[in-house]
């Protein structure tokens, strides 16, 4: 299987694509997960532990799941009290817990190849039955209402520099992003690039998904007051006892 979030990109991601995990932690102390006792949380795509150390220093005990092997590197300096898990979301074996989270569009991942709806409902069902019977699942996914057009940028940081071009499939719902990046590296700058491949899903099928298995749920349009962009959204799915 090709890498993704190889080294470089990790540490970029990390520094400067943060604010949603960050939002989404602020956002499930503070207004989600209110009043509730269970502290035991599943993350997955953990990405580089952003959410996670967030909640380890509210008293959540967190494992997380992410497909790269270098972004959870950093997760795990980030947040030593964690567990950290390689695996991708279709392969992991899920054990009880209060809340599942699935933060910056995991399912959407082409990475392994088996992001589409049949794989999703075993994921969702999966989530369902290893949640206690208050559980929660918070997660937000890319819809084929998206927004973007064949576009391209360059993204200019401190450190970095990156070409960022976008490709829509709306036939197959099919989202490219290429980033060609150079970033620095001791007294030189490195050169890479990755191409992420996300499947787009019609809202209305993964909610009816969601009914069917027997979550009640509710659709948010951002984490902590922060909007998502068009064709982005949430859902705040609670297990119905």
């Amino acid at each position: 299987m090709e890498k993704y979030y190889k080294n470089h990109l990790a540490h970029i991601h990390d520094k400067y694509f943060g604010d949603l995990s960050k939002n989404a932690a602020l956002d499930l102390i503070t207004n989600i997960w209110t009043n509730q006792t269970g502290r035991n949380v599943i993350d997955i795509g953990c990405g580089s532990g952003i959410l996670a150390s967030i909640l380890v220093a509210n008293d959540f005990s967190v494992t997380g799941v992410d497909i790269s092997n270098d972004i959870l590197e950093i997760a795990r300096k980030r947040a030593p009290s964690a567990k950290f898990i390689h695996a991708s979301l279709h392969n992991f074996e899920f054990s009880p817990c209060d809340i599942v989270t699935a933060i910056g569009e995991p399912i959407n991942y082409l990475f392994d190849h088996k992001s589409n709806y049949e794989s999703c409902f075993i994921f969702f069902n999966k989530v369902y039955n290893n949640l206690e019977g208050n559980g929660l699942f918070v997660f937000d996914f890319l819809t084929t209402k998206i927004g973007l057009n064949d576009s391209s940028k360059i993204i200019e940081k401190e450190d970095m520099t990156m070409f960022l071009s976008v490709a829509i499939d709306k036939d197959n719902s099919i989202l490219k992003r290429t980033m060609i990046y150079f970033i620095k590296d001791g007294n030189f700058y490195v050169r890479d690039t990755e191409t992420h491949k996300q499947y787009l899903f019609d809202e209305k099928v993964i909610v009816d998904q969601l009914l069917s298995i027997g979550f009640e749920v509710k659709k948010i349009d951002g984490y902590n007051g922060h909007q998502f962009r068009d064709g982005h959204i949430g859902l705040i799915c609670n297990k119905v006892k």
